[in-house]
């Protein structure tokens, strides 16, 4: 019994010690917490939320609540809240201090609280230390409720312990204790979990003294409760920038561009939120109250994502405790089964479709993913009636459209997009379907609601409508190009489905091809935006909601989309589908392009180099993430000299776009001291200097600039112009508005000709965060410099010539009219026309205009389309067309959506969105000839007569573009959506009739508008802008709506300033027209309504792109309107003419073609020839005026005219006329101009400004190098410069002396360019670059002194001297010293002294006024500015200016110095050229044509032949002959040969002429065929040709065909070994007119025939010479055995000769291919149906390999077997035998 006793004994002092541990444990854990167990705490809860404009205004919308809040501790870890007696308001009006509201119950209209039962249902919270552990609610509670009890949770959960903490700050000392009230502090950090994420918090406590406490009673609501001295306060601060899950932040769609980072609560200055609590304690740290709770919280974002005032959601919630109490004395609360609710372990923002119970919310909390045809789980439930909804939108925008109420069809429209998200695909079907029997504008706006949806239904819809052809192709070109910008959810399924789409789109023909090209840029697009970059994809959908939609390694793309495309780049398809395909592929952007791309990049001889360089471009996006493999076959390109120049162009591109170290970029810059290509050079250069030019960069191109600006200096200089290649990166950011723009243009150019290889123009804005394109643009040509001749040549009426007379265009004449010793060449050299492979093939074009990166449009055309074209309208007899239309296209360009939760648990929407809307409607009458009659067309004159070249419009074309964005509050237990935003927008119009007409027998341009009325009362809106901030109280019905009607928003007024009163003033002015301008703005005076750019002369440019966006939110508005019956103008007219004319020159020997008298034609009665046949008499007479002085040039006469037309009144006319002349003989010229401002019928002598000059340029003795340093060089220019009503008052006279100084000249002699020109002229290298470089330095004039000389001088040009003066002061000022003490010049005189530097990098430049001096120091001089200044000696500026741009700059020399040659390919060879005629270059296709050159000692004589005409010059005896007899030629004499049957005609133009251009230097040319030689005394001769003889020429200059390995080829087109050969094959022998000459010699005549006999033998050895300077290395083959060949066949239908597309590697004809080692290939040929054509590239196969046929279109394909091993027959022979 003891020992039963003993062990009770025992167990009752253990169950009494687990008692006491379990006590002590409860005890311990109720610790640093301010709920006591068994107490119960009654607060007085008050909230608000607003949505505002806080910077702007006072007003805001916003929802009110009140309750009590009940706090009931039943154990230390756990506490039961409950809400009672919920009460909610809702207000719209000013709020001042909106803590003051909260309490206020006079705000606002009381409302019923929809699911108040759920809200007063109370809730468990389950806590440690006061930090949060769990959640329990009911089973039914609805995701609002939960959501709104997660906030309240975070607002109670308080931990001052400190023992959770992450990171400590220096004073974290502890609170006071029962024992220790000492004035400390405690400062720490700790990870909170929130509704709005768990971020890291700053805890801040401090104690409050009685004395504060005693001053503010409400700070302590319950004075009996707290003993003194024991207050504090406890400050919680949320760091959002350092949060554990961020997912709280829901993007539903983003822009392409958008660069936050995805589910941020931060970014930038674009978008912030802060969340603060205070709490008011009292008590000690182990054990405290809570007396009062204070919180405030925003969420900021700047509407158009650069720097404004900001819209605001800003919650405040205020607990005060009111009563504490044991829990048993409350009612019967709460419920048993509480505790088996629904748990949830966290507090962070539950949506709608997430598992609001799990913990781990990324993993098991996503929302299912949104099927192809049912509406995702976002737009999904509780919309009735959306079809209805629609029809009556449809119809509402139709009235508005019909109304001219654009602006409110912006939004109406757009309703109806969002509307159409919630419909499935059954839904939407059926929707279209019964719309499309409607009318067609409401079919075309419903289309453009579902492209714009973008949710799964629609565009599965599309695509199924795309694919059975129920879209047009307009329509369906539009819905393909939205896909990338649209989709909002792009599943993997989806995905499928739109690469089925592209897949099916492949067997698209015709007109429908476009369709697919579309298809690729789309799907590819929206690979790289959904797969492959992860972080964009994450931004721009709602990955937070979903997750990611697929990988960037995901099948679709490595396995099915890739292999398709490279498909289609080596298929048989078009050079369009290629090019495409390409483009495509660099869209991807994925590594797995590589193994598609690099093969073509690498393989120079397999593909034209057209498709070579967009293979570079393609790899821009993988080149931008610095791809090492990448960035080494792109650098290995671009070193690669061999290569074309534009594919290493388009290397160098994006090996800047890499960014590459600082080493590489050194390496660059100095490599263009020693680049060979022009092109390549210039193109580095403005690389280099646009990036270095850029002062305030963006961002992703301010690392470029500063390596630019470092390396710049090491670069080498080049001259700029049109005929160059360039590359700018231009870009400004402004920093105070965190804005900025970015323009890129670059262009492929060559010397060849004027039509550009490549075209590339870009412009990008920079918003914020948001970095997008607003377009982009590329165009790639090939084969374009001779087609265009061909085209021109082939529909001009002269080629034509039945009659056998001679053709100005191809100089053909009949055998027996040919000058004798044209046939003697002829007959002995029996060449045939080599045919260029540059040429022979067609001309392609490819384009590409992508708007915003959602409308893609390509095109691509070739010589024969353009050729057709041509042909029907030559043909086409004359039309007249008239239709009526009515279009109307919207189109979202921008759409981007946020959902992110306020600290009060509703959900903030932040949406922003462009949207454009175009709307023309009338009709259209076209009146037109046929082409015949555009030659001759004298129908009409009159200013309003468009009767038969004329399109006539009655139209009103309207344009809107508005941007909108707005910040929602959705509170649901209220539905109230208290809304702030911005809503801006342009609108413009111009309605009326239009006319435009075109007379082209008088060169005149007309255009005409009569405007009408179009709005309410007769008044016309021709230009609206508004800014309009507001904010909006919406009810929330089933379907959120996209924006507030008129009733529910309501105006923003800026702070302190009354409403605006309308203020409207007249602009019409002298118009006639009753225009005002109407404007109501509350901005500030300093601020820019137009632009976010602060005024300076370097941002004009780029301002102009941001004139739509405001600089501040502030009300504005402005408006143009036109009252058409007011008005005095009932129609404005337009009109432009142009004239010109031609005068002969007096002096000039003219004879007749043939002609062997030495008497020359009789100057004609007529010299001055006129442009057009109807000339008005006083257009006749001002131009007469102006030619008057000059000797001999054109002028020009451009009358601008406005005519306002009255009714029944007579018209008033205003305009300006100008006529001037330039002219030049010999080494003089002439000016003369005539300016009339205004032109007025009201005014009988108008102002006018007349200017006459004349100048002298020096004659320069020679073209040799030694004397052009030698000789002195000056020049002169006077002119006399009158003004007022007639052009002797007031006048000016200039003096200009310019001349080349001895010190210059020094300079140069001493240069080390001179000194490395000698030594290639010891080698015989006469025309290297660094000798031509030397010759034009030597031709600069570096000094220039002007001496104006003035009477009365005229305010108005007082006043633009002054204003150019201070200009220059302000622009130059670091470069600026001025004297102005003891200054005494010449009175009414200014001189002008300027000096360029030697490096012609700056300038220095001196005024020289009475009474004072102003210098300029160092001014700098940009390559553009080198490009005509300083001026040169040889050649007027005008002429400097045209070389290099247009005309003659493009045009190949060819040097012939001594015993040097260099060809029109800057092939340099020696020959020794004798006394014989030796062939320069002739065309053998134009048997009219050949230049001649003997060599007698140092004297060379040029022999011109021409038809029957025949010229010898021979500069160094100034000996000239004419058809065999001697002439006189001199500066005022030239010599031209007229066609005798003509020359008395207006459009005369000489055949051939001679020209003394210097003391010993005459011009010969062959105006007919743009052919000029120079020969001076040096015995230098210069030869220029045009491009349309490219590779058609034989000759010692070659033939031009771009290619410089082969280029001594002999009359039949053999390649020689030599120089001396190569004049030997040109070497005429027998003799001419009696002479004798020197023959050949033995050993070269047997040499020549020794290689002409083995001459196609020799093409097919391996011809790998060495090189001819200045030719870079050829590649070797990588097989000795194996020659490149284009195969030929003939087509048996029609016997066309067909040759390969792609190039075929056979054995030689001394090799066979091993056994064993052949493979079948497929082969595709383009077959040529011109019998001639395909004769000679028969023939031209047999030598070379035909380039331009590669990727040609395959007419027929064939199978042979191919070796793929090749050996010697030697090698193979049995060494037994």
């Amino acid at each position: 019994m003891d020992s039963n006793f003993t062990r009770m004994g025992m167990k009752t002092r253990l169950t009494v010690l687990v008692g006491l541990v379990l006590c002590l444990a409860s005890v311990s854990s109720a610790r640093y917490t301010p709920w006591a167990a068994g107490s119960e705490y009654v607060y007085r809860m008050h909230a608000i939320s607003v949505s505002d404009i806080p910077e702007l205004g006072p007003q805001a919308a916003g929802v009110k609540f009140d309750s009590q809040l009940m706090v009931q501790c039943r154990d230390a870890g756990s506490i039961v809240v409950k809400l009672v007696d919920v009460t909610a308001w809702n207000f719209h009006t000013d709020v001042g201090e909106s803590w003051n509201e909260l309490e206020s119950s006079q705000l606002g209209t009381q409302v019923v609280v929809e699911g108040k039962y759920f809200l007063e249902k109370p809730f468990i919270i389950r806590h440690r230390e006061g930090l949060f552990e769990s959640l329990v609610v009911s089973q039914d509670e609805p995701f609002w409720s939960i959501n709104m009890k997660k906030a309240v949770a975070s607002k109670l959960q308080l931990h001052v312990s400190g023992s959770r903490s992450v990171e400590s700050a220096s004073r974290n000392f502890g609170l006071p204790t029962e024992d220790s009230y000492e004035d400390v502090n405690s400062v720490f950090k700790v990870f909170e979990s929130g509704v709005t994420g768990e971020c890291e918090t700053l805890y801040e406590i401090a104690p409050l003294s009685d004395a504060l406490i005693r001053s503010d009673s409400k700070l302590n609501p319950m004075p009996k409760l707290c003993v003194e001295g024991t207050f504090f306060q406890v400050v919680k601060t949320k760091d959002y920038s350092k949060c554990r899950l961020n997912k709280p932040v829901y993007t539903v769609i983003a822009p392409s561009g958008w660069q936050c980072k995805s589910g941020a609560a931060a970014c930038g200055t674009a978008r912030s939120r802060s969340s603060v609590n205070r709490y008011i304690a009292c008590g000690s740290l182990e054990s405290f109250t809570l007396l009062k709770m204070t919180h405030q919280g925003e969420v900021r974002t700047s509407p158009y994502a650069y720097d404004t005032e900001q819209l605001r959601s800003l919650s405040l919630m205020k607990l005060t405790l009111q009563a504490v109490r044991h829990a048993s004395s409350s009612s019967t609360w709460p419920p048993k089964d509480l505790d088996t609710g629904l748990s949830i372990g966290s507090l962070v923002y539950s949506f709608p479709g997430t598992n609001a119970s799990s913990s781990s919310w990324l993993s098991d909390g996503l929302m299912r993913m949104p099927l192809l045809r049912d509406p995702d789980q976002l737009h999904q439930g509780g919309v009735d009636n959306i079809v209805e909804e629609v029809d009556r939108l449809l119809a509402k925008s139709v009235d508005q459209l019909e109304e001219s109420q654009e602006e409110a069809a912006v939004d109406t429209i757009s309703a109806i997009s969002h509307l159409v998200r919630h419909l499935d695909y059954q839904k939407i079907s059926t929707l279209v379907g019964e719309v499309g029997h409607r009318s067609t504008l409401e079919r075309s706006i419903l289309l453009d609601a579902v492209i714009a949806a973008g949710s799964n239904p629609a565009v599965t819809f599309l695509k199924e409508s795309i694919l059975n052809r129920r879209l047009s192709k307009s329509e369906s070109l539009q819905a393909i190009s939205g896909f990338p910008l649209y989709v909002r959810t792009p599943t993997a399924e989806l995905l499928n489905e739109l690469f089925s789409m592209l897949k099916a789109t492949s067997t698209f023909s015709g007109s429908e091809r476009p369709i697919y090209h579309s298809a690729m840029m789309s799907v590819s697009q929206l690979a790289h935006v959904a797969c492959v970059n992860v972080s964009e994809a994450r931004t721009r959908f709602p990955a937070g909601l979903y997750g990611d939609f697929c990988q960037p390694n995901d099948a679709f793309i490595t396995s099915r989309l890739v292999p398709l495309l490279y498909k289609e780049i080596n298929g048989a398809g078009s050079i369009e589908d290629k090019m495409v395909a390409l483009t495509a592929l660099g869209e991807i952007g994925h590594e797995s392009i590589l193994s598609v791309v690099l093969p073509i990049i690498k393989t120079k001889g397999d593909y034209s180099p057209l498709i070579r360089t967009k293979a570079v471009i393609s790899l821009h996006k993988i080149a931008h993430d610095s791809n090492g493999k990448v960035i080494q076959v792109l650098s290995t390109t671009f070193q690669n000299p061999n290569e074309s120049s534009e594919v290493r162009m388009a290397a160098f591109t994006l090996l800047i776009l890499a960014n590459p170290p600082a080493y590489r970029w050194q390496r660059i810059a100095v490599s263009t001291w020693f680049e060979h290509s022009a092109q390549v050079a210039s193109f580095v250069y403005t690389t280099l200097h646009s990036l270095a030019s850029n002062v305030e960069p963006a961002e992703n191109l301010k690392e470029l600039s500063e390596k630019a600006q470092i390396v710049l200096p090491l670069a080498k200089r080049v001259p700029l112009g049109l005929k160059y290649s360039y590359n700018l990166k231009w870009s400004q950011l402004v920093a105070e508005r965190n804005a900025g723009a970015e323009f890129h243009s670059e262009m492929f150019n060559s010397e060849e000709s004027i039509f550009p290889k490549s075209l590339y123009s870009r412009l990008s804005w920079i918003l914020g965060p948001y970095h997008f394109d607003i377009f982009e643009f590329e165009a790639y040509g090939e084969n374009w410099r001779s087609a265009w001749d061909r085209i021109v040549t082939k529909f001009n009426p002269s080629s034509e010539n039945s009659d056998g007379s001679q053709s100005r265009s191809n100089g053909r004449f009949r055998e027996f009219d040919l000058h004798p010793d044209l046939r003697r060449m002829k007959k002995q050299l029996n060449a045939k026309s080599p045919i260029p492979a540059q040429d022979a093939g067609s001309a392609d074009a490819f384009l590409h205009l992508s708007l915003m990166k959602a409308i893609h449009h390509f095109t691509s055309f070739d010589e024969a389309g353009i050729t057709e074209l041509i042909q029907s309208l030559w043909t086409s007899s004359s039309v007249s067309v008239k239709r009526e239309f009515s279009r109307c296209k919207w189109m979202p360009l921008t759409h981007a959506e946020v959902l992110v939760p306020s600290t009060l648990g509703f959900m903030v929407s932040t949406r922003t969105q462009a949207q454009v809307l175009s709307s023309f409607k009338g009709d259209m009458q076209i009146n037109s000839g046929g082409f015949n009659d555009f030659i001759d067309l004298k129908k009409w004159s009159s200013s309003t007569s468009t009767k038969n070249l004329g399109l006539e419009l009655d139209v009103k074309p309207t344009i809107v573009v508005k941007l909108m964005a707005s910040m929602s509050v959705n509170v649901e237990f209220t539905k109230a959506l208290p809304l702030s935003g911005v809503d801006t927008h342009v609108t413009v119009s111009l309605p009326g009739r239009l006319t435009l007409g075109v007379e082209l027998d008088n060169w005149k341009l007309m255009t005409a508008w009569k405007p009408a009325s179009s709005g309410p009362a007769g008044l016309t809106t021709l230009y609206h802008y508004r800014v309009r901030p507001f904010t909006a109280l919406q009810a929330i019905s089933t379907d959120l709506p996209v924006n507030p009607s008129p009733g529910e928003s309501k105006d923003v007024h800026a702070f302190g300033v009354t409403p605006q009163q309308l203020h409207q003033y007249p602009i019409g002015g002298k118009s006639g027209l009753k225009l005002d301008w109407i404007s109501k703005s509350e901005l500030p005076p300093s601020a820019n309504h137009r632009s976010i750019w602060q005024e300076s002369l370097s941002k004009i440019l780029m301002e102009a792109n941001f004139a739509l966006l405001p600089v501040s939110l502030h009300l504005q508005s402005y408006r143009v309107t036109l009252d058409p019956i007011s008005s005095e103008t009932t129609k404005i007219v337009f009109s432009l003419n142009l004239d010109a004319a031609d005068k002969l020159d007096r002096g000039t020997q003219v004879y007749s073609t043939g002609s062997k008298s030495p008497a020359a034609i009789k100057e004609p009665a007529n010299r001055i020839q006129y442009l057009s046949n109807n000339m008005e008499p006083q257009t006749k007479k001002k131009l007469n005026k102006v030619l008057g002085p000059v000797p001999k040039g054109s002028a020009i006469h451009v009358d601008a005219k406005f005519i306002m037309e009255k009714m029944g009144s007579p018209a008033k006319i205003y305009g300006a006329s100008f006529a001037g002349a330039y002219g030049t003989e010999g080494t003089k010229l002439a000016v003369n101009a005539q300016l009339e401002l205004p032109i007025n019928q009201e005014v009988s002598d108008p102002f006018t400004l007349c200017i006459e000059g004349g100048g002298n340029y020096p004659r320069l003795p020679s073209l040799d190098r030694r004397t052009l340093i030698d000789t002195q060089m000056e020049a002169s220019w006077n002119a006399n410069i009158g003004f007022g009503d007639s052009c002797t008052d007031h006048q000016i006279v200039v003096e200009i002396g310019m001349r080349r100084s001895e010190k210059f000249a020094r300079y140069v002699e001493d240069s080390q360019e001179n000194r490395d020109c000698i030594i290639h002229e010891a080698r015989g290298e006469f025309s290297h670059e660094q000798c031509l470089g030397v010759k034009e330095l030597a031709t600069l004039l570096d000094e220039y002194d002007a001496t104006v000389k003035y009477g009365h001088m005229l305010p108005m040009l007082m006043n633009a001297t002054l204003g150019l003066e201070g200009w220059l002061k302000s622009k130059f000022y670091p470069h600026l010293s001025e004297n102005r003490v003891e200054v005494n010049n010449a009175n009414k005189q200014l001189r002008i002294s300027v000096k360029v530097k030697p490096s012609l990098s700056a300038v220095d430049l001196m005024f020289f006024k009475p009474q004072s001096n102003t210098l300029f120091r160092d001014l700098p001089l940009s390559e553009t500015t080198n490009v005509v200044f300083p001026l040169s000696a040889k050649s007027s500026l005008i002429e400097r200016l045209i070389d290099n741009t247009i005309s003659d700059g493009f045009a190949p020399i060819c040097r012939l110095e001594r015993n040097s040659i260099t060809t029109f390919d800057k092939v340099q060879y020696n020959a020794h050229i004798n006394d014989c005629e030796h062939v320069v270059l002739t065309v053998p296709g134009i048997e009219t044509l050949a230049v001649l050159m003997r060599q007698d000692g140092e004297n060379k004589t040029v022999t011109l032949l021409v038809g029957r005409d025949k010229l010898e010059v021979s500069a160094a005896s100034l000996k000239i002959r004419y058809n065999d007899m001697d002439v006189v030629v001199t500066e005022d004499q030239p010599l031209e040969v007229h066609h005798a049957d003509h020359y008395y005609q207006s459009s005369s133009r000489p055949s051939i002429g001679v020209y003394k251009i210097g003391p010993a230097a005459f011009r010969l040319s062959s105006h007919g065929h743009d052919i000029h030689i120079v020969s001076d005394a040096s015995s230098s001769v210069t030869v220029k040709a045009p491009r349309s003889f490219q590779g058609k020429m034989i000759g010692l200059c070659g033939n031009m065909d771009g290619e410089i390995v082969s280029e001594l080829r002999d009359p039949q087109r053999c390649t020689l070994s030599s120089g001396t050969l190569m004049a030997a094959s040109y070497q005429l022998n027998d003799g001419q007119q009696g002479r004798t000459c020197l023959g050949l010699a033995d050993k070269v005549r047997g040499q020549l025939r020794e290689e002409q006999n083995t001459c196609h033998n020799k093409h097919d050895r391996d011809t790998r010479e060495p090189p001819i300077y200045p030719s870079p290395p050829s590649s070797p083959p990588t097989d000795g055995c194996i020659i490149r060949r284009t195969l030929v066949l003939v087509r048996s239908s029609d016997e066309a000769k067909c040759f390969s597309t792609s190039i075929v590697k056979e054995c030689r004809a001394s090799c066979s291919g091993l056994y064993g080692h052949f493979k079948p290939t497929v082969i595709g040929f383009h077959c040529v149906t011109n019998p001639k054509l395909g004769e000679e590239l028969e023939q031209e196969a047999k030598h070379k390999v035909l380039t331009f046929m590669l990727g040609k279109k395959e007419d027929i394909r064939t199978t042979r077997y191919l070796p793929t091993v090749c050996r010697s027959n030697i090698e193979q022979v049995d060494s037994s035998l």
